[in-house]
């Protein structure tokens, strides 16, 4: 009876020390082991069910469950089949530093993006990716699968603040949840001078980013 005890309470601290959840739209699946698998946290399949989610200001929900991180937001509106999937479009959001543990929320307008060949509206498909940066465990990633809606009302029983604010004179956004202190400041990101695509595949999103942006340089350069 004691040693079934002790798996139970084993089992309670593992659920406790998950690094971070997506939590609405809904993840496609959480496995704390494989979260750092860039992408999706190691869930690579299209959901076959997809949510709806208001594409003109939706909510994003997370659960951090460390004092302090980053996050991005990023969007691909093909069926991803790796990170780069997620670097045709510009960033939902970007560096947000985070203080405090509890639930996050980041609204998002994407009904101005513009990606060659997609039409953003509703009935878009899109898979949403959050990257979750932290100085203890690293990269993780979760991501979820949605379709556009008008519907000003899908998510909007989300009840977590949203205290997003406009850039800061040094280039971060800031954010807190219910009851938690708001940071100004961003932890750094990685960066690489790779310039191989299939390097490309196994960096954090971050690094991909700047990556990106240097290849796209050089090409213009050249």
């Amino acid at each position: 009876m004691k040693f079934t005890s002790a798996l139970a309470l084993l089992a309670c601290a593992s659920s406790a020390a998950a690094h971070f959840t997506l939590d609405y739209p809904t993840s496609r699946g959480f496995d704390e082991d494989i979260e750092s698998d860039n992408f999706c946290g190691g869930f690579h399949n299209v959901s076959q069910t997809r949510q709806a989610w208001y594409y003109k200001n939706g909510p994003i929900e997370i659960d951090s469950h460390h004092d302090s991180a980053t996050v991005n937001i990023y969007i691909s509106y093909s069926p991803p089949t790796g990170a780069q999937s997620f670097l045709a479009a510009a960033p939902m959001r970007h560096d947000i530093a985070i203080t405090g543990q509890g639930e996050f929320c980041f609204h998002a307008n994407t009904s101005a993006s513009t990606v060659q060949g997609v039409n953003v509206a509703e009935g878009t498909n899109a898979t949403i990716m959050v990257e979750y940066i932290n100085n203890v465990h690293g990269h993780l990633y979760q991501c979820t699968d949605v379709t556009f809606t008008n519907d000003a009302t899908v998510g909007s029983n989300i009840t977590c603040t949203d205290q997003l604010t406009a850039q800061n004179t040094n280039g971060t956004s800031t954010s807190s949840a219910s009851g938690s202190a708001a940071s100004a400041s961003s932890t750094g990101t990685s960066t690489s001078k790779e310039n191989s695509a299939t390097a490309l595949a196994g960096l954090p999103m971050s690094s991909l980013l700047l990556a990106s942006a240097l290849i796209a340089g050089a090409l213009t350069l050249a």
